[in-house]
């Protein structure tokens, strides 16, 4: 669609401020966009940089407000926590059976 602009230069600057403000385009801060770290890698870089339970919690916190608090702590000490230790089991003692089965023919009868 084409648009001649009016010859009069106060109506020319309204007509083209209108077109600019059509195409004005909204930019995002540099800190609000957060890349993928790598191409094969889906996890963001921000949080990539997490060290703590802390710093992971808020960062659940900012991207998922509508999520209760309470399960964002489980879910930043589940990923950025210290793992809990190892519950190693204990190795089976061969026992020998209490009761015994004997092996031998039986014979039933169904006499009325």
């Amino acid at each position: 669609m084409y648009h001649f602009a009016p010859v009069d230069p106060e109506a020319r600057k309204k007509f083209e401020e209108g077109m600019l403000q059509e195409t004005a385009q909204e930019y995002i801060p540099r800190d609000k966009v957060d890349y993928p770290y790598e191409s094969n890698v889906k996890a963001p870089r921000s949080f990539c940089h997490i060290s703590s339970e802390e710093e992971g919690f808020e960062w659940y916190q900012s991207r998922h407000p509508e999520v209760c608090d309470s399960l964002l702590r489980v879910m930043a000490r589940y990923q950025f926590g210290t793992p809990p230790a190892s519950v190693t089991k204990s190795k089976r003692t061969e026992s020998k059976p209490s009761s015994s089965i004997e092996k031998k023919m039986v014979e039933i009868s169904f006499d009325d």
